[in-house]
């Protein structure tokens, strides 16, 4: 196994290769010291020690850094004084403490002697920035062969750092977290003149289903949704029916079910052939005509399966940054969240789905999706006459999906809990259809309410019924 040692020794070997940057340094450092008052406030928080490859200017950094905290004036001597304080000469350089004393004094007051110290700042930080991002690549590039060959890694472990290393690479340098409103603003209005002239299309995604369109205006990027129902009232249903209706880039992770059992259903709601007749094969000419058909039109889906039965938040985040670099993805689909897990451990079960909920509502905004988790709802108590509407509280294990969801939905039967009848009862008697509610329990910039599904049995589908019915002011 490589050591700390081995990787610093190579990092220093490379810093020297790759850096002729010393002037580029000192110019940063010099005019945060010689101008603080302009350039402290600007930079102190993106000039961090790992930018430098000169010791001297790793240990000025930190002084610098100490004395905004404080408060404390920034000059060349102030930083001098600081660093004498805190010890770090002598632990830097140890017995050579003196001669690097006379050099340290000298290379402050150089660098502090610049005449113009507004131009090109900003320019040499991000040079700075890209050329410490190249060291650790090459850093890490050579760890990736060292694990790779030393026997002690396997495979997997081998391929998960490097997919870190490929994230960290493909990052962009996030240097602009504060905006003035007044830019946003012009953003936002410019935004809405063009779509209401028609130069734009509006932000929602359909659901093809126009009386939820008409209530939520339909699923937005960077949203973090959460569709909630009992067992057996059709979560994997609406999540397939939502799929084929939208047709646009999606992920879909189906943790429940395998990925033929995903396609069977894909193929009897495009088809409208019986789910059981596909699963057992029993199909006649025309039902096989039919089914190839919809096949046809199904391949070209953009939709990308995976049905890994252990899934974490850090699996989705690599999945969909990997498939994000090749399509745009917009919508990712998680059937259900209650199987996964976290990377990290967690003292209980309601720890970790907190942060599995947190986790999902980081990446829908980082990669700018529409992330939908399909979740189950505590059992109904079945001592009642009548079982109640689904509330927020209902969802499982965990108040991270209620707090965290810009959009909390569930499917509700209204004639839950009354006694089932065979399924060849219900065929006989042509009981082939269910009324269902799907209720918009929260939406932070819209009403709540509900619309009326009608789920047929047969092909495991929902098709729209009813009006929308809005009841609630809006949830913001």
């Amino acid at each position: 196994m490589s050591s700390v040692a081995e990787d610093k020794r190579y990092y220093e070997k490379v810093a020297t290769e790759l850096s002729s940057q010393s002037d580029v340094e000192s110019y940063v450092l010099g005019a945060i010291i010689a101008y603080p008052d302009e350039w402290a406030v600007k930079m102190i928080e993106r000039v961090t020690p790992d930018l430098f490859t000169n010791k001297l200017n790793r240990v000025i950094c930190r002084a610098v850094a100490r004395l905004f905290d404080s408060k404390s004036p920034i000059g060349p001597l102030s930083v001098f004084l600081n660093i004498e304080e805190s010890g770090e000469l002598s632990s830097t350089f140890g017995d050579s403490v003196r001669s690097a004393s006379e050099v340290f004094r000298e290379h402050l007051v150089k660098m502090s002697t610049f005449s113009s110290p507004a131009t090109n700042v900003e320019y040499y930080w991000n040079v700075l920035v890209e050329r410490s991002r190249r060291r650790r690549l090459a850093v890490s590039g050579d760890k990736i062969q060292r694990m790779a060959t030393d026997g002690e890694h396997t495979s997997l472990e081998v391929g998960a750092y490097a997919q870190e290393v490929a994230d960290f690479a493909m990052a962009s340098v996030d240097d602009e977290k504060v905006v003035h409103v007044a830019s946003l603003i012009d953003e936002e209005l410019d935004r809405i003149d063009k779509v209401s002239h028609g130069y734009l299309n509006p932000p929602g995604i359909s659901t093809g289903f126009d009386d939820l369109d008409g209530l939520i205006g339909g699923f937005h990027r960077g949203d973090y949704v959460v569709i909630g129902a009992r067992p057996s009232v059709g979560k994997t249903a609406l999540c397939l029916d939502l799929i084929r209706s939208m047709e646009i880039p999606t992920m879909l992770f189906s943790i429940e079910m395998g990925r033929h059992q995903v396609v069977e259903r894909l193929l009897s709601g495009a088809s409208g052939v019986p789910l059981y007749t596909i699963c057992a094969g029993r199909l006649g000419p025309s039902s096989q005509q039919v089914v190839e058909e919809s096949s046809d039109q199904l391949v070209k889906l953009p939709l990308w399966i995976d049905a890994s039965k252990r899934l974490t938040t850090r699996d989705v985040y690599r999945r969909i940054r990997r498939l994000s670099g090749e399509h745009d993805i917009s919508m990712v689909m998680i059937d259900y969240v209650q199987l996964m897990s976290h990377h990290d451990r967690h003292d209980n079960r309601q720890q970790e789905l907190t942060a599995v909920s947190r986790d999902l509502k980081i990446i829908a905004g980082e990669f700018n999706v529409a992330l939908c988790v399909f979740s189950q709802l505590s059992r109904p108590d079945r001592s009642l006459k009548k079982v109640r509407k689904p509330r927020l509280e209902d969802l499982r294990d965990s108040g991270a999906f209620e707090q965290d969801a810009d959009v909390v939905m569930f499917l509700h039967n209204p004639k839950e809990g009354e006694e089932e009848k065979p399924y060849a009862l219900k065929l006989a008697k042509r009981e082939h259809e269910r009324s269902i509610k799907l209720i918009v329990a929260k939406q932070r910039n819209g009403p709540t309410g509900s619309v009326d599904l009608t789920f047929v049995c047969s092909t495991t589908t929902f098709i729209s019924g009813g009006k929308e019915e809005v009841k609630d002011e809006p949830d913001f």
